[in-house]
């Protein structure tokens, strides 16, 4: 890993990416703050959102656990993913692994899908698609992100729902 001083959410992904439970796997991708900043959008990512099936979440946290520290998360009363963790690396930045996303709306919890299909790769890396993490940030309530997305996507020609 690099001098603390240059580590980034990116330069994270990328070390996390030589990890061999992450090099084997193509079922897992970046969102968040640091795809926003991989397409353009933000010029600084806050911390780094990987999203994977449910089928690889405890070998992709085991590998987490074994480099970084995990932080205990209390139960959300809106977020209610299946598979939640966060870490923390000596930098301060936060590493979030989820699977089985659920969201509950007033009285109805809302299931997200992850489609590993839909991952893009560039640097070497697997981020996930602009539409997907629009639709995860409308469904975390998430309006100015969500904004972005939808911007960027129009802007493009790609087609949202």
């Amino acid at each position: 890993m690099q001098e603390n001083s240059a580590v980034t959410p990116k330069s994270l992904a990328k070390w996390l990416a030589e990890f061999p439970e992450f090099a084997n796997s193509n079922a897992w991708g970046i969102g968040g703050s640091c795809l926003l900043q991989q397409l353009g959008l933000v010029a600084v990512a806050r911390d780094l959102d990987l999203v994977c099936t449910e089928a690889e979440f405890l070998q992709l946290l085991s590998a987490l656990a074994g480099k970084l520290t995990q932080v205990q998360v209390s139960p959300h009363p809106q977020f209610r993913s299946q598979y939640f963790a966060r870490f923390v690396h000596e930098t301060g930045i936060e590493i979030e692994l989820m699977a089985g996303i659920q969201v509950q709306q007033a009285a109805e919890t809302i299931c997200w899908t992850f489609h590993p299909e839909h991952i893009w790769c560039d640097e070497q890396l697997p981020w996930m698609s602009a539409q997907q993490w629009l639709e995860l940030y409308r469904l975390f309530n998430r309006p100015s992100s969500a904004d972005l997305l939808l911007r960027y996507c129009q802007s493009r020609g790609i087609t949202v729902d």
